[in-house]
């Protein structure tokens, strides 16, 4: 006498679409991705220029000063962006909270589980920019670290090392 109980899932939350700024965001995200691979293309070729111009026995054709100093400014630019990033990150978290606040208040009756739902959606884009902009600061900070030992490196095989009898006079 036992009847065949079957258990349906009926979801309590639907997604809803994107909001127009939160697709903007992702597009920028996208975008900046794109630029940190050109960024460290580039620089990982000013560094072995200069990794060939330290090894060159006739002295380089080139300043190595100009070459680091370029260099220099493309990882300054990657940690500009992750802080543009963090920000826009926070902007758009804010913006959809915003959202759904603003919509309970037309409510009748608040239902907490699917405000609590979007809430999560929204946390989704934010912890997707804290990503890139933590990719692009590392990015940075090792690009700029690499760059200086290779500039302390040329500059001390540049430099003629002074003899005891130099440094005593």
């Amino acid at each position: 006498m036992q009847e065949d109980q079957t258990v349906t899932f009926q979801p309590m939350y639907d997604a809803y679409p994107r909001s127009w700024f939160t697709t903007l965001f992702v597009f920028y995200l996208l975008f900046v991705l794109v630029l940190f691979l050109v960024r460290a293309i580039q620089i990982c070729i000013v560094l072995r220029k200069l990794k060939k111009l330290q090894s060159r026995p006739d002295g380089p054709l080139i300043k190595p000063d100009s070459l680091g100093s370029d260099c220099h400014l493309k990882t300054v630019s990657l940690k500009n962006f992750a802080t543009l990033t963090f920000l826009l990150s926070l902007l758009d978290f804010t913006w959809s909270a915003a959202d759904i606040l603003i919509a309970l208040r037309t409510q009748k009756s608040v239902n907490v589980a699917f405000t609590l739902a979007r809430l999560g959606d929204a946390l989704a884009p934010l912890s997707l920019g804290l990503i890139v902009c933590t990719l692009l600061y590392l990015g940075s900070v090792l690009s700029e670290s690499a760059l200086n030992r290779r500039l302390s490196a040329f500059r001390a095989d540049a430099e003629p090392v002074p003899t005891r009898s130099e440094l005593t006079t």
